[in-house]
């Protein structure tokens, strides 16, 4: 049987080529067959779960779905996720906020879940409690790439263009990873074509 981080890469894989209906059954076993060692494994099917949702217009039945998990076992971390994001999904993101705060709480360290919480604040249009949420981490972890590109990616949410691309382009001065350059490149094109193209 494929590992977790195999299934996970033939899900990504699905996804690129845009074929949620072959992606969608392995996530599911993934969720299925995931331990907590898994934790970026479940978070990542979990959002992807909920990305199809949306697609297939489904994310109703699969919020509800998670949140009756979630009553039944609410110390499993593969129903929380996939209620956060469910919330995300549908644009309850007081709700998510409210849980990903209380998993921040008990995991500080945690940079998935402080970006998460950003993201959710920005598209929220709660840019300083975004931008606050990410600080907290920096100032513990000022060389933190993730966190940085959170702070870039808040910015986008929060429809300031010209401080994203600000942002983006410090961290293609600073950064040696080509994948990543060119990453913060294409943003920075996303970005200002998006600009360009709004009325």
């Amino acid at each position: 049987a494929a590992t977790v981080k195999e299934l996970h890469q033939q899900a990504k894989a699905h996804l690129a080529k845009r074929q949620p209906d072959r992606a969608k059954p392995i996530l599911e076993t993934i969720l299925d067959t995931a331990t907590v060692h898994d934790l970026g494994a479940i978070r990542d099917a979990a959002r992807y779960l909920a990305m199809i949702a949306i697609e297939q217009r489904t994310v109703e039945a699969f919020l509800a779905q998670a949140e009756q998990e979630l009553g039944q076992r609410p110390d499993d971390p593969v129903a929380r996720w996939k209620v956060i994001e469910g919330f995300l999904a549908i644009g309850r993101r007081q709700e998510a906020i409210v849980q990903l705060r209380t998993l921040l709480d008990q995991a500080p360290r945690d940079e998935y879940l402080r970006a998460r919480l950003a993201q959710a604040y920005a598209s929220d249009g709660q840019l300083e409690q975004a931008l606050a949420v990410v600080q907290e981490g920096l100032n513990a972890n000022p060389g933190s790439v993730r966190l940085a590109e959170t702070v870039a990616d808040a910015y986008v949410r929060a429809n300031q263009p010209q401080e994203a691309v600000k942002h983006y382009e410090a961290l293609l001065t600073k950064s040696t990873d080509e994948r990543r350059k060119a990453f913060y490149r294409s943003r920075i094109k996303e970005i200002g074509k998006a600009v360009t193209e709004s009325p």
